[in-house]
């Protein structure tokens, strides 16, 4: 084994033992080269590289929206330092990215010219990360998604607002983006005009599939029209959403609030971030990739008990034996139109407050 690998299981073992800090600012720094290269993680479990320096500057925009510079306080000591921190995402299985890093940190001379080995290295950590970043179709999926559940939350009664933000399971694999007791809610996100939407298997379009098992009167298809654009409401972001439910959240229990909003955010970085690095609210907000404005083309929620909704359904396999069930997808086009004004429901807080009456969650 040379001595690069030796360095790189040395340092692994080391990352791997890292424990969490104890709150957002303070930091108990592993260091591999004292005060100048360390590793650590924050309050959350997440992995950072600190490099103890004048600000380095990089020239990607990935890594740009990965890095900051700021004081940090020794969590042993309580003394301060400014460093640069690279925020890396949580899970075991990055443990080895972080220790491969700091190798090529110092193979590229970080202890005596940090900015010339930051420059040497920022490719490799940019392919990385690029690698890893959710993808636009995930970011559309996860922004219509949080539409509904802020919409739901403004119109569900105070104290039901913590129940509702549980009721949301799009971040798992699950046939249902909402349980909202007997009610289904799937959401789907286009940037076209159409309400034309692939669906993973017919459970996703047919009542009686609850997450949890149980009973299921109803289900409800939320079609949202979403376009990016840089001149819209600069409100209208993914990370206003994100804190705008937190704030819900915050006033809806004064005691817990801020524990619900944490579990929140945490909740929302699981979503689609397997094996990508998910929306960390606290250090992704200010990324372009995540802050681009939006504006909201149409909004269609479509009872699918409705025998005008003509697709594809588990009962028309009956006929064909040796199909497979579970292993049928398939591109739904629903009209704009199917029953007047009562379906679909073409805004949002009208179809919260309709589903949220029918589970008594809205007076």
């Amino acid at each position: 084994m040379t001595d690069p690998d030796l360095e790189y299981e040395r340092i692994r073992e080391r990352v791997h033992q890292l424990d969490r800090s104890s709150n957002s600012r303070a930091r108990t720094i592993e260091w591999l080269i004292e005060d100048r290269l360390g590793v650590a993680k924050d309050h959350a479990g997440h992995l950072e590289i600190y490099v103890n320096s004048e600000q380095l500057v990089a020239v990607t925009p990935v890594v740009d929206a990965n890095m900051d510079y700021q004081t940090w306080y020794d969590q042993i000591d309580g003394s301060e330092f400014r460093a640069n921190r690279l925020f890396l995402p949580t899970g075991s299985h990055l443990e080895q990215a972080a220790a491969f890093i700091c190798v090529e940190l110092i193979a590229a001379g970080v202890r005596d010219n940090p900015a010339g080995a930051f420059a040497k290295t920022e490719r490799l950590i940019d392919v990385w990360l690029q690698q890893l970043q959710l993808s636009n179709e995930v970011i559309l999926g996860l922004v219509g998604e949080l539409l509904v559940l802020h919409s739901l939350a403004l119109s569900v009664d105070r104290d039901h607002i913590p129940d509702l933000v549980n009721t949301w399971h799009g971040f798992t694999r699950s046939d249902r983006d909402f349980q909202i007791g007997p009610i289904g809610v799937e959401v789907k996100t286009t940037t076209g005009q159409k309400s034309s939407h692939n669906f993973n298997n017919l459970r996703q379009l047919q009542v009686g599939f609850p997450v949890g098992g149980g009973e299921e009167s109803q289900l409800y298809v939320a079609s949202i029209g979403l376009t990016w654009d840089d001149g819209a409401n600069p409100d209208n972001t993914l990370p206003t959403l994100v804190e705008g439910i937190c704030k819900l959240l915050r006033e809806a229990s004064p005691r817990q609030g801020d524990q619900l909003a944490d579990s929140f955010v945490e909740t929302v970085e699981n979503y689609g971030s397997e094996p990508s690095v998910g929306y960390h609210h606290p250090t992704m907000s200010d990324s372009p990739r995540y802050s681009r404005p939006f504006a909201v083309t149409f909004s269609r929620i479509y009872d699918m008990a409705d025998e005008g909704i003509e697709i594809l359904r588990l009962d028309d396999l009956a006929n064909f034996p040796h199909v497979a069930a579970e292993s049928v997808s398939y591109r739904a086009t629903f009209p704009d139109t199917v029953q007047g004004d009562l379906n679909p429901i073409r805004s949002l807080p009208k179809a919260s407050e309709h589903i949220l009456r029918l589970v008594g969650w809205c007076g």
